[in-house]
């Protein structure tokens, strides 16, 4: 098994250049499919083979040891189910409840995301894999200026995005000699806006 680990740092920058996606996945929500019309804010496109500077101003760090891929990515109808399984839980009766700075899918079923109930201010991660999500663990939650820019309400994503997201980022691999495929898309919460990854391919040549 392979383990990947992926780190927000805080007041860093990201550079990437490669071939771009964000036109695919801006085509991606103009379609008509129900599930995916509702309107994605932060989705900026770069142009192509070009520099992408992304600022965070907090650290997370995402560790994952992959699993079997079950296609879970593209399975709009498991995503929908573990997004209402999530608003149902019992700590969560009544309140707003908000994604805080990151959000993680990943083609095995699991998905790790950092949750704020309410006003409260408390930040946990919470974890879902084999159907069931897991007790919170609590998140520590930096007292720097602008963390309040750094969450979104859950009702304002869905999670069968994920599935028009991650079509439209294969469908492009096809035609890219040399790139990876998709094993996990992310969400990161900048601005009060959401920024959706991997934004980019990198490969040798198009096919």
């Amino acid at each position: 098994m392979m383990k990947k680990l992926i780190t927000l740092m805080g007041c860093g920058f990201v550079f990437l250049s490669c071939h771009q996606l964000s036109n695919s996945v801006q085509e991606t929500f103009k379609s008509n499919d129900t599930v995916l019309n509702k309107k994605i804010q932060g989705q900026r496109a770069a142009e192509t083979d070009g520099v992408i500077t992304e600022t965070y101003t907090t650290t997370h760090t995402e560790q994952h040891t992959e699993g079997e891929s079950i296609n879970f990515l593209t399975d709009t109808e498991k995503l929908i189910r573990a997004e209402n399984a999530l608003k149902q839980l019992p700590q969560f009766a009544g309140k707003e409840i908000f994604i805080y700075l990151v959000a993680y899918f990943y083609d095995d079923g699991r998905i790790n995301i950092l949750l704020q109930s309410g006003n409260s201010g408390h930040v946990a991660n919470y974890s879902y894999q084999n159907g069931i999500w897991s007790e919170p663990v609590p998140f520590p939650v930096p007292l720097i200026n602008g963390h309040q820019q750094l969450s979104i309400p859950l009702s304002t994503l869905s999670f069968a995005n994920v599935a028009g997201i991650t079509r439209a980022y294969r469908k492009k691999v096809a035609s890219i000699e040399g790139a990876v495929p998709l094993s996990q898309v992310y969400v990161s919460i900048f601005n009060n806006e959401i920024h959706w990854f991997p934004s980019v391919i990198t490969g040798s040549s198009l096919k």
